[in-house]
Formats: structure tokens, C-alpha cells, sequence
């Protein structure tokens, strides 16, 4: 059967049904670790709110010294966190 044969008669060759559970988990793999990257900002950025009043007591800073370091703060946060694609 060639290729033209196949894409008229919407079948699929026997490498292209094995192919499709392969690509099937790779995208659920990276679903789950795209997940949890964003779970992990989410906990990430809780965690730095909940204690942030009592950092800031702590350390003696004002109000606008703790709002500059959680700005500068959160772009290097999720650079971190985010996986790069490789390859």
C-alpha cells in the first residue's frame, strides 16, 4: 500500500498505530511536568505571601523595600522553576 493509497482510505500504517501510544505518553509526560511546575509557582508564591509580614517585621523593611525584592524576586522564581525544552 503506498502513502497515497493510506491517506485516501484514512488508514493508518502499522508504524504509525505504534508511533501513536509513544507520542501519546510523551504528551501526557509533559502535561504532568508542566503541571507541576505551575503547582509549584503556585505554593511557591503562597508560601512567599503568608510570609512576607513576617519577614518584613523581622528584617526592619518598609513596605516599598518589600515590594522591590518581590518584584525582583519572582522573574528569577520562575526561571528557575520553569523547565527549558531541550534538544
Amino acid at each position: 500500500m503506498t502513502s497515497e493509497t493510506t491517506a485516501a482510505t484514512g488508514t493508518a500504517s502499522p508504524r504509525q498505530n505504534a508511533a501513536a501510544p509513544a507520542a501519546g505518553r510523551r504528551l501526557g509526560l509533559a502535561l504532568a511536568v508542566i503541571s507541576m511546575t505551575q503547582l509549584m509557582l503556585v505554593l511557591d508564591e503562597l508560601i512567599v505571601n503568608t510570609a512576607l509580614p513576617h519577614i518584613q517585621r523581622a528584617l526592619h523593611f518598609s513596605g516599598t523595600a518589600v515590594r522591590r525584592a518581590t518584584r525582583s524576586w519572582r522573574p528569577v522564581a520562575r526561571s528557575t522553576i520553569t523547565p527549558c525544552p531541550t534538544g
